[in-house]
């Protein structure tokens, strides 16, 4: 009964990327991930025990209380010969950490008889058993830079991230006249979305040899 539910997630970072004149560059930070949790359903009210003045039962909820900080690490290439656009690729990994965490959403409705009466239950845990966790996640980052005059930058791409281990499990209850229904699923966090930034150029500073002389 419960359908899925594409809620966007976010991701806020402060990086540090290093690029050498051929081009090559190298790229870490500190980033924070929010995955959220998103359900949604719609039952008649037949279907539970409840006055029929209480309608049908619709939810569509997205707690976005679940987040993690990771530090990301590429590797990549950035075209610049061009003074005005800068494209630019790169490949690495993300070492996150996943602290513990439990999100419990429960409804209730009154019966006409004035009893409170479960109707539904959604439980959300971390895969860790309580602990704090370190894993490795794949990222991929394709993007488009615009140099400023200051000599800053604004820049718009697509980033992926592809994890193998699951970010949270989670489990439900419909408490329905014909009975309990009970399923569970799980999130890997994988994803493809939208990154845009601005970069600050670091001006490099001269020694006092390096000056020109007259």
């Amino acid at each position: 009964m419960l359908k899925k539910s594409n809620a966007p997630g976010a991701n806020l970072g402060l990086n540090y990327t290093r690029i050498s004149k051929g081009g090559l560059s190298a790229m870490t930070g500190l980033n924070f991930q929010i995955v959220p949790v998103g359900y949604f359903f719609d039952i008649p009210y037949q279907e539970f025990d409840v006055p029929s003045s209480f309608g049908n039962f619709t939810e569509n909820t997205v707690d976005y209380s679940i987040g993690q900080f990771y530090i990301p690490l590429q590797l990549g290439y950035t075209m610049t010969e061009n003074q005005n656009w800068e494209p630019a690729v790169s490949f690495g990994v993300n070492v996150n950490y996943l602290t513990s965490y439990y999100v419990r959403h429960r409804y209730s409705a009154t019966d006409n008889s004035g009893n409170d009466r479960p109707t539904f239950q959604l439980v959300v845990t971390s895969p860790n058993n309580g602990a704090g966790r370190l894993w490795l996640t794949y990222n991929a980052t394709a993007k488009l830079a615009r140099n400023l005059r200051s000599g800053n930058q604004v820049y718009a791409g697509l980033s992926a991230n592809i994890s193998n281990l699951i970010v949270h499990n989670g489990s439900y209850e419909f408490y329905l006249k014909s009975g309990t229904e009970t399923g569970s699923y799980t999130d890997k966090g994988s994803y493809i979305g939208l990154q845009i930034g601005y970069s600050f150029l670091r001006k490099p500073k001269l020694n006092r040899d390096s000056r020109t002389r007259k």
